[in-house]
């Protein structure tokens, strides 16, 4: 996995194990925004852990960026967060979640684990959330999933 910082307080976290898939967080003095999780426990508790040491507050938010499960299945390890999604998310996440989770179990004994966590703060058009210095602003970004937000800071 390939950790970069990106600027003061912004981390990125790029997958070697599956397509390149992104993740990443805001370290504030109120807590971590975690913005998805990686697609295998292994590079998820990796990310907690990194997380954990510039941010020793914790976990505050975990935000979804779309409902696909390289997105959004590790978050079973982030225990206890408030997850922001587009309503639209937590509808996918619902309707086609299991059927998706068992595919990738099918395919990757890893996720053996693994379950659907729903967001549990839903928008949509746009919302903004300020924690600690930051206002980090989500909205609508039709991308490759009806579902798709962008994480602005």
């Amino acid at each position: 996995m390939i950790k970069d910082r990106v600027s003061d307080n912004v981390y990125a976290f790029i997958s070697d194990l599956y397509y390149d898939v992104t993740a990443g967080f805001i370290a504030t003095p109120e807590g971590a925004v975690v913005i998805d999780t990686l697609p295998f426990p292994s590079e998820t508790l990796e990310l907690k852990k990194e997380v954990l040491r510039e941010c020793p507050e914790g976990i505050k938010f975990l935000i979804f960026t779309h409902y696909h499960a390289d997105h959004i299945l590790g978050s079973y390890l982030l225990e206890s967060t408030e997850i922001i999604a587009h309503r639209r998310t937590r509808t996918l996440l619902i309707r086609e979640g299991a059927k998706k989770l068992a595919e990738a179990k099918s395919i990757h004994p890893e996720l053996e684990n693994a379950s659907i966590i729903l967001p549990t703060i839903t928008f949509t058009g746009a919302m903004t959330i300020k924690v600690g210095e930051f206002n980090i602003h989500l909205f609508e970004l039709f991308g490759h999933s009806r579902d798709s937000i962008a994480v602005y800071i």
